[in-house]
């Protein structure tokens, strides 16, 4: 892989172009914390999460996909990394701050979704998911 400028990299290696965007928000910043595109394209979710989203408004469900897609797109937008957690997050006018939780296993997972006003509830939730992943106890479906 070439050299990366700003957090920025594009490798090529036998005729295959590889794109990747560092977080300059993260702890891990540096060669080993990449961006892979074409692993971020693995989107999946548990089926808590596909719940959460369903019970939501057509409206918000539209804004939360688009996010979704910008992250698979390599752009997280505003967020934070924690505990092996992802916290996308942002606003929405009258309905407050909504958060999404992802971690990275086997592809992206979307694990859980919620408010501000519940945000702890919701980090422990997702924490709790992540770990019976990585156990084996919980599965996960392709998101859609």
């Amino acid at each position: 892989m070439g050299s990366g400028v700003n957090g920025i990299g594009i490798g090529v290696s036998d005729f295959e172009l590889e794109i990747f965007f560092a977080d300059p928000l993260s702890p891990q910043f540096g060669v080993d914390r990449l961006y892979d595109i074409s692993y971020i394209q693995k989107m999946k979710c548990t089926g808590e999460f596909q719940e959460w989203i369903d019970k939501l408004d057509r409206s918000l469900r539209i804004r939360i996909d688009q996010r979704i897609q910008r992250l698979i797109d390599g752009n997280p937008g505003l967020h934070r990394r924690f505990d092996n957690l992802l916290e996308i997050k942002w606003k929405t006018g009258k309905m407050g701050s909504f958060r999404v939780y992802c971690a990275e296993f086997e592809g992206t997972i979307l694990l859980f979704g919620g408010h501000k006003d519940t945000q702890t509830k919701d980090i422990a939730n997702a924490k709790a998911l992540f770990e019976g992943i990585r156990n084996g106890k919980i599965g996960t479906e392709a998101y859609e």
